[in-house]
């Protein structure tokens, strides 16, 4: 199923929409520390610093010193692209170039895996897209090297952080800093970052990279002001629902109850507290948790294990306002955006500016 717009989109996602009774849709935050911890992984996917970066696809045009003081020259590397001596390149020779393709087919067929008997075209036009549009590129310290382009434009930028990598350069020093990302969509220069270095099982995989390519499909298409609060949030929650639909195809029927229990005793516990699905949120309760690693097996890292309970515990979260008769339908998508830039915004994590600011 598609996601759907809110009927009235004049409205900004920062005002709160009124009540077929008259009461304002005040959304209230209660997140304890241990959920917040829980979504931080997630949410570090979405760094988008506001530095000045390189050209992706750049390669220098005039010869530099090297370290030992003499002019550095070009090489041809095994696919034609130039190769500047002097500068460390940890895929500088056609056996590390080989191994670093054989990384990005590896994540390419286990998506295809996972979405074995899939019939959500949609998921399936996400696919499509990565495979047909990536360009990949390799680290260097410059920023990025081209290694193909694919035949059907426009096409966004692939590339890997991998365990031999050495990655140098002020462009890659965050990447090296946040080794817990798993997966990155850089709009600034529409490219798509996967760190092949984390332990993760091949399900997760596919979801992480579901959810950046869905980012990198739509900007790519169509680029759109990212930095903008009210767009940024609504593109989050697009990317979330896609891969909630990858990961209700892979939980099955299991998935699916225990995913309707949560979200009765999740209703009924804010029923207790006085709330109702728009004027607040909780998170769901360990047994969930205790069944996602029942159902999908256990994680293979701790990262792994914060991303399952972030995603999931979306998933729980928007179906409950989805079934939820208290929301008028008009308003349903804007109150999952609303709680996703609730959590972002109360811990400091929404890396842009409010909507209607005029940029910097």
């Amino acid at each position: 199923m598609a996601t759907e717009q809110p009927d009235d989109e004049t409205e900004g996602i920062g005002s709160d929409p009124e009540s077929r009774s008259g009461r304002p849709w005040k959304l209230i935050s209660a997140v304890s520390l241990a959920v917040v911890l829980a979504a931080i992984p997630l949410l570090a996917l979405r760094d988008r610093s506001k530095e000045k970066r390189d050209d992706t696809s750049a390669i220098p045009q005039k010869t530099q010193p090297t370290p030992s003081g003499e002019p550095a020259q070009f090489y041809r590397g095994p696919n034609g692209e130039r190769i500047m001596r002097g500068v460390s390149d940890p895929l500088n020779s056609p056996e590390k170039l080989e191994q670093y393709k054989a990384i990005r087919d590896q994540w390419m067929r286990n998506v295809e895996l996972q979405l074995e008997g899939c019939n959500d075209q949609e998921l399936r036009d996400v696919l499509s897209f990565l495979k047909d549009h990536h360009s990949l590129v390799k680290p260097v310290p410059q920023g990025s090297r081209i290694l193909d382009v694919p035949k059907n434009p426009p096409y966004f930028s692939l590339a890997f952080l991998t365990e031999n990598g050495h990655f140098n350069g002020e462009f890659w020093s965050r990447f090296r800093k946040n080794t817990s990302a798993i997966a990155f969509f850089d709009p600034t220069n529409r490219l798509l970052v996967i760190n092949d270095r984390v332990p993760m099982t091949d399900i997760w995989k596919a979801i992480v990279v579901t959810h950046e390519s869905r980012h990198a499909q739509r900007y790519t298409l169509k680029p759109y002001d990212w930095e903008d609060e009210q767009t940024f949030c609504y593109a989050e929650l697009d990317a979330h629902l896609i891969q909630n639909r990858l990961i209700a195809h892979a939980g099955g029927e299991r998935y699916k109850v225990a995913l309707e229990a949560a979200v009765q005793r999740m209703s009924d516990e804010m029923r207790k507290n006085g709330l109702i699905p728009g004027e607040g949120f909780i998170f769901p309760d360990e047994v969930f948790y205790g069944e996602i690693e029942e159902i999908f097996g256990p994680s293979l890292s701790e990262t792994e294990r914060h991303l399952r309970r972030t995603h999931c515990g979306f998933d729980v979260i928007f179906h409950l306002v989805e079934i939820s008769n208290e929301v008028p339908k008009a308003y349903k998508q804007k109150v999952r955006a609303i709680i996703l830039r609730t959590i972002y915004k109360d811990e400091g994590l929404l890396p842009v500016r409010a909507t209607g600011a005029k940029k910097p």
